[in-house]
């Protein structure tokens, strides 16, 4: 019901921003992290990664104010969240204790619909090159999200032939959602940025954005989002010459 009533919000500034100006089909690619990085064990030997690949693609809209400022608007879904890796010491495994924990490999997938609300500048046109550059606040909300571990432990059998062998036990999770420590929030705003280049119908941006509330809170550590990432977009439909501007 909380998606049907986000997505039937959604369409409806689909469509009046569209009204209102050139809209843009936009696909890019993106490279997530969590700020700061998830809690790891206290005995880690070896604590790598936290970035992770990521996706975004959706529709904006460009409507004119005056002097090559516009209001930036649109509707995205984005792919966030992190990939980390955990590696254990096991020299020496205690002969009371024939299994043990060699590493953890965690991917949180965290999917949310945007809506950018930026102030865009497009330069004066040079045949049909302009440089644009924005930024502005960002609503996302969490559409779905999941968690899947990998854990694998390291195992010794005596007999007359000491024998090391190694498994992976795997666990897929859903997010839990609610205010409350330990879950994830509904709702969170990011601030974001971006600058680039029009080429006529296409349009080419690098992105940042960084949370500015958290996303999820455990005990007294509150993570944001930072993402990084590149964008490039279409206009559709028979451009005017007052939506060029």
């Amino acid at each position: 019901m909380k998606r049907a009533t986000i997505l039937s919000c959604l369409c409806i500034l689909a469509i009046w921003a569209s009204a209102q100006g050139p809209v843009a089909l936009t696909v890019g690619v993106n490279r997530a992290s969590v700020s700061p990085n998830f809690l790891s064990y206290p005995d880690t030997a070896l604590n790598t990664g936290g970035a992770k690949a990521g996706f975004t693609f959706g529709f904006v809209a460009n409507i004119p104010i005056e002097n090559g400022l516009h209001f930036h608007t649109g509707v995205l879904y984005s792919n966030k969240g992190s990939d980390w890796t955990q590696v254990f010491d096991t020299l020496h495994l205690a002969e009371s204790k024939k299994e043990q924990l060699l590493s953890t490999n965690t991917v949180v997938n965290v999917n949310y619909i945007e809506i950018p609300l930026n102030l865009m500048y497009k330069s004066p046109a040079r045949g049909k090159t302009r440089f644009i550059m924005g930024a502005g606040p960002q609503l996302s909300m969490l559409y779905t999200g999941n968690s899947r571990t990998n854990t694998m432990y390291v195992s010794q059998e005596t007999t007359d032939t000491e024998v090391e062998y190694r498994y992976v036990q795997q666990s897929v999770e859903d997010l839990p959602i609610g205010h409350l420590p330990g879950r994830y929030r509904i709702v969170h705003v990011t601030a974001n940025t971006f600058a680039g280049f029009e080429f006529g119908r296409v349009f080419f941006t690098a992105n940042y954005s960084v949370g500015l509330n958290a996303f999820y809170q455990e005990e007294d550590r509150y993570y944001r989002h930072q993402s990084v990432g590149a964008r490039m977009g279409i206009y559709m439909g028979k451009r005017t010459a007052a939506t060029r501007k």
